[in-house]
């Protein structure tokens, strides 16, 4: 009964959006990765869930008549997120833009989204300033576009840390912990001679 009230519900809302929004017919909702392979699931038809398994061998496809919970759940956040990226751009806070743009889209895309903001062009890409309401100032944003494609997105203007890649980020912080020891462990050393 849960699951028959779930699918109607789904069917309404995905009825709904679909009513307002351009949705593909195949929608990607998520991917499971691991050594070995990789697991697509997408939603056909908005009722019908097909997955793709791939590994370095093989590649098989199931289709289902339903959608399993968790793909539900994922294809409801994919819907919301879609409705959300086709706001205008007006409406997009500082808070929001990393929602708003999506890593892998085309420059052409990106630069007809940003509609009328202005837009500093650097070598690497773009700089546009986004509203923060939280905080009553505008905040630059730095587009990165390699090959075509949005590449990476930073908040320049609040990022603290020597450098945009996050990754890189989080090995500085521990490192830098570490050299503050060993600075603590030679003045311990120079007091002791």
């Amino acid at each position: 009964m849960i699951k028959y009230f779930i699918t109607l519900l789904l069917s309404f809302v995905g009825n709904y959006v679909f009513a307002q929004t351009d949705v593909p017919d195949t929608l990607l909702v998520r991917t499971d990765n691991d050594y070995l392979s990789v697991t697509r699931y997408y939603v056909v038809g908005r009722t019908k869930e097909m997955i793709v398994y791939s590994t370095a061998e093989k590649q098989d496809t199931t289709f289902c008549d339903s959608l399993s919970e968790e793909t539900e759940e994922a294809y409801i956040k994919e819907l919301d997120l879609i409705k959300f990226r086709q706001l205008p751009i007006s409406k997009i806070d500082a808070d929001k833009v990393f929602s708003y743009f999506k890593i892998g889209e085309s420059i052409e895309s990106v630069t007809k989204r940003l509609g009328n903001k202005k837009v500093h062009v650097t070598p690497r890409g773009y700089e546009v300033p986004f509203y923060n309401s939280s905080r009553k100032k505008k905040e630059i944003f730095e587009f990165t576009f390699m090959d075509g494609k949005l590449s990476s997105m930073s908040r320049a203007s609040t990022n603290t840390l020597p450098t945009n890649d996050v990754w890189l980020a989080f090995n500085i912080v521990p490192f830098k912990k570490q050299m503050k020891d060993l600075e603590i462990l030679i003045n311990k050393l120079r007091k002791m001679k």
